[in-house]
């Protein structure tokens, strides 16, 4: 078996199975203690911080970061299908889910229920997706690493976000995170950016 497949297969078991959890039991001491760390750190200057980074995981941050995609790939116009893909599947799951969220003064604002993290989801599949670009295409290998780092950091701190904000379990954010990677698999593997397809605008 392929090592992508493997890592497919893991990463669909490993949702299900959190899937399943969540569905049966609904709360984790997990995400008590999770959310109790991070809202320890809680201030003013801090939430400011999050509520702006929180937005880069949105659905519309989303459709921004594919349109940058593609400027530099010919083929990537089909990131906005994907992501328009992966917001109605996670949509779909939410409802078989029904999970409350948080805080339910906040839950009746977003109206979705919590499981799993479309911002988690998002982070992972579109900043992923800029992060597998710039390791195939970057030749600088100090600059290579910076902007790994940083997307890295973002899809991060993307899930702390909504965490810190309140909208979100621990649990739903390690969900869409598990999601994402699975999205990102399937389309840098099996979709539109195989090596022998894809091209880069160097002009």
């Amino acid at each position: 078996m392929k090592k992508k497949n493997l890592f497919l297969i893991i990463g669909i078991i490993l949702f299900l199975g959190l899937m399943i959890l969540v569905k049966i039991k609904d709360n984790f001491y997990i995400d008590l203690m999770v959310s109790k760390f991070i809202t320890g750190f809680k201030s003013k200057q801090l939430t400011i911080f999050f509520r702006w980074i929180t937005k880069l995981g949105s659905f519309k941050m989303g459709l921004i970061v594919c349109f940058i995609i593609l400027l530099f790939s010919y083929q990537s116009y089909f990131g906005f299908i994907y992501i328009i893909i992966i917001k109605v599947i996670n949509y779909l799951i939410k409802i078989l889910i029904n999970r409350a969220r948080p805080n339910l003064e906040k839950a009746l604002l977003l109206k979705e229920s919590s499981f799993p993290s479309s911002h988690a989801t998002i982070a992972v599949t579109v900043y992923g997706l800029l992060i597998y670009i710039i390791y195939k295409r970057v030749s600088n290998n100090f600059l290579k690493l910076v902007l790994i780092i940083i997307l890295s950091l973002i899809i991060l701190l993307i899930g702390v976000s909504r965490i810190y904000l309140d909208v979100h379990y621990f649990t739903d954010i390690l969900g869409g995170y598990l999601l994402g990677i699975i999205y990102l698999i399937v389309i840098t593997n099996y979709l539109i950016l195989k090596d022998n397809k894809v091209k880069i605008r160097t002009k």
